[in-house]
């Protein structure tokens, strides 16, 4: 059912409306695609694309979510948490308010069978990955549908300062969070960048606390991330990485995700 309505949601958009001065871009998250590798992947691999025409972004985003397969494939059996599959629709606008970027936005998040594990298992069989097609769906998190409201803000910490704080706050009925850090632009040769420190206080995460499993959500998660970009004619490629404690609270251990994006501009 939640397929059926949120598909053709997403797929409204005709290629025709894409205006000038507006841009297209894929992007992808995996916390098991890595240079280095501290834990297996278990949380949000994420992928989508997002429209943005001036000061208005729409998204469309599909991930999986699945427990520690390595600990779970073992003799054992134990999961860490629930196993998943995600789509996610949002709408985000900005603004400049007293010199401040300001962005607020909305999303629906649904949790079904979307076929994304199948093309997991595909991904897997075709590099010679571990199967987990058959060992996640005794502990796949029931269907949901959650909605919410976002808030981004970003404004130098002193007047001329390098640095700027930010901050992020996150309200709905899937998750409760506020974030806070501190970010500094940085230049590597003809990569534009950035790096940003934060700590988020967490008060919800229906997703990670999704039954059966239940596992218990971190209400502190910090982070640490550097991401750089680069233009090339009409396209900007960006990556990044991202270091922060897992949002599982028994799991302390290190979390490494990488990030990369390919943006389209249509000047």
């Amino acid at each position: 059912m939640m397929k059926r309505m949120l598909l053709p949601i997403a797929l409204c958009m005709p290629l025709s409306a894409l205006a000038d001065n507006a841009s297209l871009t894929a992007f992808f998250d995996n916390d098991s695609i890595n240079p280095f590798q501290f834990v297996d992947a278990y949380e949000t691999h994420m992928m989508g694309i997002k429209y943005q025409n001036g000061t208005h972004r729409f998204g469309l985003e599909a991930a999986i979510v699945s427990p520690d397969m390595i600990v779970y494939s073992n003799v054992y059996r134990v999961a860490n948490r629930s196993y998943g599959e995600l789509l996610r629709l949002s709408y985000e606008k900005a603004m400049l308010i007293n010199l401040s970027n300001v962005e607020i936005g909305g999303y629906i998040v649904a949790a079904g069978k979307f076929d994304l594990d199948r093309i997991q298992q595909q991904l897997h069989e075709t590099f010679r990955l571990q199967d987990t097609f058959r060992q996640v769906q005794p502990i796949r998190m029931p269907d949901e549908l959650w909605f919410g409201v976002t808030g981004n803000l970003s404004t130098e910490l002193a007047t001329g300062s390098p640095y700027r704080q930010v901050y992020a706050a996150q309200l709905g009925s899937d998750r409760i969070a506020f974030m806070g850090g501190v970010e500094r632009d940085i230049a590597l040769g003809q990569w534009d960048g950035a790096v940003l420190a934060s700590l988020e206080a967490v008060f919800r995460d229906e997703i990670v606390s999704a039954p059966p499993i239940s596992s218990e959500f971190r209400e502190l998660v910090p982070r640490l991330g550097i991401a750089v970009s680069r233009r090339f004619g009409n396209a900007t490629v960006s990556l990044g990485e991202t270091l922060s404690l897992p949002t599982i609270a028994s799991d302390d251990r290190a979390r490494a995700v990488f990030n990369a994006s390919l943006a389209w501009h249509f000047d």
